[in-house]
């Protein structure tokens, strides 16, 4: 995969006979973008490409509806910085999530009527195996994991 010169973007892979495998010896691979140079819709379609690339069993749409939400929710209730990082290692594919707010996100009732939001959280829940809340004196990441 091609470095990206606005994103770090590493990813070492190799498609021997078309079946995914990592290569002996490798660091994790890893993609990290942040609000100060690129948009969620930037970020959405470069975790979608990473995932593509270094992790095809995981469903990339799925990968992108999990950055777009997460990412919208650290820009709308946050204050308004994001930062994504995104790792796939050990049969793991891991999204962080970082902005500079120290309270949790919070699940609210689907607004239904007036399409005003409420899903978003609920839709990464289902599409997650894991979901961790990182808390730090500055903010917080928001961690999800899918395995693979």
């Amino acid at each position: 995969m091609a470095t990206d010169d606005r994103h770090r973007f590493v990813c070492r892979c190799e498609w021997p006979g078309g079946v995914w495998r990592r290569t002996h010896g490798e660091f994790p691979a890893l993609l990290m973008l942040d609000s100060d140079g690129s948009s969620i819709g930037e970020a959405r379609r470069a975790a979608a490409q990473y995932t593509a690339a270094c992790c095809p069993p995981v469903d990339a749409g799925d990968v992108e509806l999990i950055v777009s939400e997460l990412c919208t929710n650290a820009y709308r209730h946050a204050t308004g910085w994001w930062r994504l990082c995104v790792h796939a290692h050990q049969g793991r594919l891991v999204l962080d999530v970082d902005d500079a707010s120290t309270t949790p996100p919070r699940p609210r009732d689907p607004d239904n009527v007036h399409g005003t939001g409420g899903l978003g959280l609920l839709l990464v829940a289902q599409l997650a195996d894991e979901q961790r809340l990182l808390r730090y004196p500055a903010g917080k990441t928001v961690r999800v994991v899918l395995r693979f």
